[in-house]
């Protein structure tokens, strides 16, 4: 149970952007600040996504805190259960869909996901099913694997580093909780009704990470504003703000190695930008 709530609870989080510099790992640094790191994450597999993490630990290494959207705790998971098995009746698949669209949608996600998963759809909300068929297999967390964050987060608990949460879990799903539910509807069909493309779509987005071409990533995530409808101004520009925040306090304190999803980084409210606006210098140092 614990592996399946990490793995939606992460997918949440992937994305928001816009994007003119071209790497995943940047050295922040102002006169009266902590020399600090600022690292772009995916939430997938850190195997497959950073097949050479060696640069990345070394950085955390140097750091004395660690930041991330959310640090995943026993308390946090326990938070998030009351979103994942939507407790709102009227917001729940079995109660969205006619009964012919609800089977068609279990046996979509029994086929990839297997028959356990299934059992669960009735009583999750559209968004929460579409964002489990949207990570294929291959690129999830198997056994003895972590998400990208997670393995990051873990190693920098292992080496005694203060972990530094940027938003709590009731600001986070309060974005997931004020999507119309006629979109979330539309959204989870689209895909049953595709889902090799979807899983194509999130290899190709595997792909583009590697090449820490943020222009690519920052294309990729308007293609998904059309698409997705969490997707948003509020929901990538506030969530900026709000990680540029926290990462200026906490570096003012100690020396800070920040991982959020790499399509927060860029752009004209892009934490990179953001940051370069109140005097900081953000520099590639070679990822």
């Amino acid at each position: 149970m614990k592996t399946l709530n990490t793995t939606i609870i992460l997918w949440l989080l992937c994305f928001s952007g816009f994007a003119q510099n071209k790497g995943l790992l940047w050295e922040i640094s102002k006169e009266g600040y902590y020399t600090s790191y600022l690292f772009g994450t995916i939430h997938l597999n850190h195997n497959i996504v950073l097949e050479n993490d060696s640069v990345v630990l070394a950085k955390i290494s140097e750091c004395s805190a660690y930041a991330g959207e959310i640090i995943l705790q026993e308390e946090d998971m326990i938070k998030m259960m009351g979103y994942i098995f939507e407790k709102d009746s009227a917001k729940q698949c079995q109660n969205i869909f006619t009964k012919k669209e609800l089977k068609e949608i279990s046996l979509v996600v029994e086929e990839k996901k297997g028959a356990i998963m299934a059992m669960f759809v009735p009583r999750m909300s559209p968004y929460i099913v579409a964002t489990i068929l949207s990570i294929p297999d291959e690129l999830g967390a198997a056994s003895g694997t972590a998400f990208l964050d997670i393995y990051l987060q873990n190693f920098a608990d292992s080496i005694g580093l203060a972990l530094i949460s940027l938003e709590s879990v009731e600001l986070q799903m309060a974005y997931l909780t004020n999507i119309p539910i006629e979109e979330q509807k539309a959204h989870l069909l689209n895909i049953v009704n595709d889902i090799e493309k979807k899983e194509e779509e999130t290899n190709d987005i595997v792909e583009i990470y590697k090449s820490g071409d943020l222009q690519k990533i920052e294309d990729m995530v308007l293609e998904m504003t059309e698409t997705d409808p969490i997707m948003n101004d509020d929901f990538m520009i506030e969530r900026n703000i709000i990680h540029k925040n926290g990462m200026v306090n906490a570096m003012k304190q100690q020396a800070t190695f920040t991982a959020v999803g790499v399509d927060h980084l860029e752009g004209e409210q892009g934490i990179i930008s953001l940051l370069r606006g109140e005097g900081f210098s953000v520099k590639n140092v070679g990822l």
